[in-house]
């Protein structure tokens, strides 16, 4: 029965242990542009940057043919994501978190309420 017991505490340290390993992942986001909903976006802007005075994180990348542009970062944060071609435009906001997010921004044009960018 002792021998049991040991036997028991022993596994039950050892997967206690191994379960307790540090997720090390990136924090990656793809993000899809699209217009009505479902057409996506060849060569929008897309500007991914932290809404805070002195911020490091300020980047910008130009969609696929897929209508993807994909970013990837090394620490958490809540970002504004900007995505512009010619008078459409989206402005959103996101919270990074470990691992692989995909994020779908539909696009405006000129004029739209929905395009909900500040200042505009």
């Amino acid at each position: 029965m002792r021998r049991i017991f040991t036997l028991s505490v022993v596994a039950a340290l050892i997967i206690g242990l191994s379960s307790c390993s540090q997720d090390d992942r990136d924090y990656e986001v793809t993000v899809f542009v699209t217009v009505h909903d479902t057409v996506p976006v060849r060569n929008a802007t897309v500007e991914i940057f932290a809404p805070v005075e002195g911020s490091i994180v300020n980047t910008q990348r130009t969609t696929n043919a897929n209508g993807i542009a994909s970013f990837s970062f090394d620490h958490k944060a809540f970002l504004e994501i900007h995505a512009v071609k010619g008078s459409w435009k989206k402005c959103d906001a996101i919270e990074l978190e470990r691992g692989m997010k995909e994020f779908t921004i539909n696009m405006y044009p000129f004029g739209d309420p929905r395009r909900t960018c500040l200042g505009e």
